[in-house]
């Protein structure tokens, strides 16, 4: 088990050991990585760089690039869908969402979205939630690669994250104070607050 950290300032990515924690080196990427996403089977890591508009593939056992993909404008989150097949980063300074297929490394599709695409998250059945900080929605992109709903939540959602069965998403709007909490089967959407400004988001596997 390895853990990786997207350094902005350096334009690296370091990895480091888990049990016992260790750094193991750093890894160059392109220009301001900002986030860094891992395989379901924690082979390949992505790291996506938002002043190259890119994103790196890791390997998780020589911690090379195996690859460099063109996307759009300040990609911001890169997340794989649940069965590994495809990597969507979300293009912040393009509206758009990019669909990288791993056969071949390449973009299959873009997704025009809401404005200022901010993260991303997936559920089993392939499909994928994003949040839109700029227009206080989550748009939802089909396996088939279109959007087909956009749903409502709070102010400048940012972190997103869904439960291992792919029922609930939460979302957290750093705008309003809230987190907005979707079932995914309805699109029915629960608001609670939270502290001031909510950013990251996670949840436990059980």
């Amino acid at each position: 088990m390895l853990a990786f950290v997207a350094n902005d300032g350096s334009h690296t990515v370091s990895a480091y050991t888990v049990r016992p924690p260790g750094p193991l080196g750093a890894t160059a990427v392109g220009l301001h990585p900002t986030g860094v996403g891992a395989a379901p089977d924690g082979n390949t890591v992505y790291a996506v760089n938002s002043g190259s508009n890119s994103v790196s593939f890791i390997s998780s056992d020589t911690r090379q690039v195996e690859a460099t993909v063109p996307v759009g404008k300040m990609p911001f989150d890169a997340e794989p869908t649940r069965d590994g097949s495809r990597v969507l980063t979300a293009d912040y300074g393009s509206d758009m969402v990019s669909v990288i297929g791993l056969a071949d490394h390449r973009v299959i599709a873009t997704v025009p979205v809401g404005r200022l695409p901010h993260s991303i998250t997936t559920v089993p059945d392939g499909r994928a939630y994003v949040t839109n900080s700029g227009d206080n929605t989550v748009s939802v992109i089909s396996p088939e690669n279109t959007v087909i709903a956009a749903i409502p939540v709070g102010n400048a959602p940012s972190g997103i994250s869904a439960t291992p069965r792919g029922d609930t998403v939460f979302v957290s709007n750093s705008g309003s104070g809230t987190i907005s909490i979707i079932n995914t089967a309805t699109n029915a959407v629960i608001t609670l607050p939270t502290g001031h400004r909510p950013e990251g988001i996670a949840i436990t596997p059980c």
